[in-house]
């Protein structure tokens, strides 16, 4: 375990100090459950993305397609899935990447989007 600094303000200081004391435990034992709580399952798959990035680079030849990695997991495409960028395409986005109030269609779907459903995905 690191030690680190952070700066919190005197209020949820405070509020820390008192939930600690009620429940009998530390004030870095509180931080460390609540980043455990909010950000742990993402440090989880950023540590295996990293392991198996790892494996691919020690051995290219074993890597698959999606295709069949959907298929040896048994996973369809739901029905709601947006295609990629390049497929789509722009009637009114402006040539920014971004989907902008307008229809836009791609081969397998229509988009709707009225003036508060400006987007900016795929930037």
């Amino acid at each position: 375990m690191k030690r680190t600094m952070i700066y919190l303000s005197d209020e949820i200081r405070q509020g820390l100090r008192k939930l600690a004391f009620e429940s009998n435990i530390s004030i870095a034992e509180l931080v460390r459950r609540a980043v455990d709580a909010v950000y742990g399952e993402d440090i989880e798959d950023i540590r295996i993305a990293e392991e198996e990035i790892a494996n691919y680079q020690a051995h290219p030849e074993s890597a698959i397609s999606l295709a069949e990695l959907r298929r040896q997991k048994k996973v369809k495409n739901p029905p709601h899935s947006l295609p990629c960028q390049s497929r789509i395409k722009y009637g009114t986005g402006h040539g920014t990447g971004s989907l902008r109030k307008g229809e836009h269609e791609s081969n397998s779907i229509k988009l709707k989007l009225s003036e508060n459903e400006s987007h900016g995905i795929w930037n």
